[in-house]
């Protein structure tokens, strides 16, 4: 009779030889359990690849039997299971079992997995936390967080944007396999062969582009606005270039819309206006807003609170302009929903109805980009160049001086120090672009032809936005070389501003009411 000290010691033996089902000579290479041990030749866990790795088993959840399928084990780090096409157990091969791992005892080698050298980690695949996946990136390490070890508990890199740290699901340093490592990133160099300063600046470009058009539409919506609470518009008026406006059953309700008629809604808004008398004794309006958005289909695309002032410029008791100027912030509905935060001002003179004038303008702009890891921002002055308003002229605009910062998430601000004046706190400048464009007319939906480029001169990097046609009101966006005409990126926005932009990472980029509203 056997001893009680040998049958404990044969215990796991004898779970693994419950059932028979083919000898060895099947042409593959089995793992191998014993001493309590499970050596495995090739195992896969996403898309790495390891050699000579020994577990200590767990759990026996079945044994499938039949030809082996694969070539090699397969452990899922979700639910700590193994799945092993082939496996040796004394003189006894089993095929297709499935047991949970109780813990990692050694790993031979990796291939597939990340690998580290002279302080940069090459990351075949990372996925960002709330974000999407990124295959090809190189970064910096900046200290080591936590070591590790274990089974690796992802399929691939975790990056979190909050921490700016890394969870490494495996890396070959030298000859040795490390798992579970925690790093703190200290800059990324490449994303999907692309640079990442190139990857930030086509972000850049792309944001302070479209912020253009923002802008526009902004103080273009907010005038009409203004008209419909001033006076109270209670029938529909159509707006030149296109859309109409009418005041709502309150009134602190306007409503501007895409077509002519007063039917299909583009902006709600319920705003609260105050009067008062600014510094040169002129008419002051100061409004506290929130406006729904709707994209083309009639579904809420975003919504938009502002506060906004409008000056009315005296010298003596002649009026020399009105100045338009506001802070606020748009929210998407869909997507990411990062709150953007974006600010305008515009002086517009009084003889815009009668001739020829010049508005100094400025749009700003400044959000999180959580999939990216970082924020950016940008204050872009223009200078527009208007024909005469009462004959629907229309204007260029051209400007020379768009500060652009970046940042840690949540570390830029948008501020309005005065009336014509605007800044982005926080981060660091890294470009200034140059813009120029024109359109047919000074318009809410400005038909063709109209176009505006914003470029860099640092890196030769340009994105243009043109309107295709006058029936959509559709527009292209892309993002160029300018030395040699490469194309880099390119997108397209209907009506509203909602589409998508695709980068030279082939990350694609959704785009909301002019603003980006994060990766899909």
């Amino acid at each position: 009779m056997q001893s009680t000290s040998v049958l404990r010691r044969h215990a796991q033996f004898i779970a693994w030889s419950v059932l028979l089902l083919s000898c060895a000579a099947n042409g593959f290479a089995a793992d191998i359990y014993s001493a309590g041990q499970l050596t495995i030749p090739s195992l896969s866990i996403g898309g790495g690849n390891y050699s000579d790795v020994v577990v200590t088993p767990g759990s026996i959840l079945g044994i499938a039997g039949g030809a082996p399928n694969g070539v090699r084990d397969n452990y899922n780090p979700f639910d700590t299971q193994l799945t092993i096409p082939n496996v040796a157990v004394g003189s006894h091969t089993y095929a297709n079992v499935l047991i949970t791992v109780g813990r990692l005892v050694s790993i031979g080698g990796a291939t597939g997995v990340d690998s580290y050298s002279g302080g940069q980690l090459t990351i075949p695949s990372v996925q960002i936390q709330g974000g999407v996946q990124y295959t090809n990136v190189v970064i910096n390490v900046g200290t080591i967080v936590n070591a590790g070890g274990g089974m690796p508990v992802n399929v691939r890199d975790v990056y979190d944007p909050a921490t700016q740290r890394l969870t490494i699901a495996a890396v070959l340093v030298g000859s040795k396999v490390y798992t579970n490592a925690i790093v703190a990133v200290a800059k990324v160099d490449s994303v999907g062969g692309v640079a990442a300063t190139q990857l930030t600046t086509e972000h850049a470009l792309a944001q302070t582009g479209l912020a253009i058009a923002l802008a526009s539409t902004v103080l273009q919506s907010q005038l009409q606005i203004l008209s419909g609470l001033g006076m109270g518009l209670s029938t529909c008026e159509t707006l030149n270039g296109g859309g109409s406006v009418m005041s709502g059953a309150t009134a602190t309700a306007v409503t501007v819309y895409y077509d002519n008629a007063c039917t299909k809604p583009y902006i709600v808004a319920n705003a609260n206006m105050t009067t008062g008398t600014d510094a040169s004794g002129g008419m002051q309006i100061v409004i506290a807003e929130t406006a729904t958005y709707y994209g083309l289909a009639d579904a809420v695309i975003g919504t938009l609170t502002l506060n906004e002032t409008l000056s009315q410029i005296l010298v003596g008791v002649t009026e020399s302009a009105a100045v338009v100027h506001g802070l606020g912030i748009f929210t998407p509905a869909s997507g990411v929903q990062t709150p953007v935060q974006l600010g305008l001002y515009c002086t517009i003179p009084a003889n815009v109805l009668t001739e020829c004038a010049v508005l100094l303008c400025a749009g700003g702009i400044a959000q999180d980009f959580p999939a990216f890891g970082m924020a950016i921002g940008a204050v872009t002055p223009l200078t527009l160049m208007v024909e005469s308003l009462a004959s629907d002229g229309p204007l260029t605009f051209s400007g020379t001086s768009s500060t652009v910062n970046s940042g840690p998430l949540g570390s830029l601000i948008l501020t309005a120090p005065g009336p014509t004046s605007m800044a982005i706190t926080g981060g660091r400048t890294f470009a200034s672009y140059v813009s120029t464009g024109g359109a047919a007319a000074f318009a809410l939906f400005p038909p063709t032809p109209t176009s505006w480029t914003l470029a860099d001169p640092a890196s030769g990097l340009q994105v243009q936005i043109t309107v295709l046609n006058n029936t959509t009101r559709n527009l292209s966006v892309a993002i160029t070389q300018s030395s040699s005409g490469t194309t880099l990126a390119t997108g397209a926005v209907d009506q509203s501003g909602t589409g998508t932009i695709t980068y030279s990472d082939q990350s694609v980029e959704q785009v909301t009411s002019w603003t980006l509203g994060g990766n899909l």
